[in-house]
């Protein structure tokens, strides 16, 4: 769960990159949240 969140946060999981870190991995959360809010605002119908 946390490389997917660090990956909506800008990392992008190459070789020799290194762990992703606290600022990526709140990006991520930040954007999820953002995505969560426009699907209960839009729905899915």
């Amino acid at each position: 769960f946390m490389l997917i969140l660090a990956k909506l946060g800008g990392y992008l999981d190459q070789k020799g990159q290194g762990s992703p870190g606290s600022k990526t991995i709140w990006r991520g959360l930040r954007r999820m949240e953002a995505y969560r809010e426009a699907y209960t605002v839009f729905g899915t119908s």
